[in-house]
């Protein structure tokens, strides 16, 4: 199996938390994804929050760490 390192963001305004339905699998999940080459996990919940919500962040505490296996 293949290790993928993954990066996302918990994004709270209002005491809500945004989660994203994936049409594919009906799954709710944080925005995120991929960790690229070179990349840093912090770098990656950034770029990934900017190409998912248009929108940018402030990373104020990392929560946790996330591999899957594929």
């Amino acid at each position: 199996m293949k290790k993928i390192s993954l990066a996302g963001c918990v994004l709270i305004k209002e005491n809500k938390i945004l989660l994203l339905n994936r049409i594919k699998t009906g799954w709710y999940e944080l925005p995120g994804g991929k960790i690229e080459d070179n990349e840093t996990p912090e770098q990656t919940a950034v770029r990934e929050i900017k190409e998912e919500l248009c929108c940018d962040v402030n990373i104020i505490k990392h929560l946790g760490k996330k591999d899957k296996y594929v």
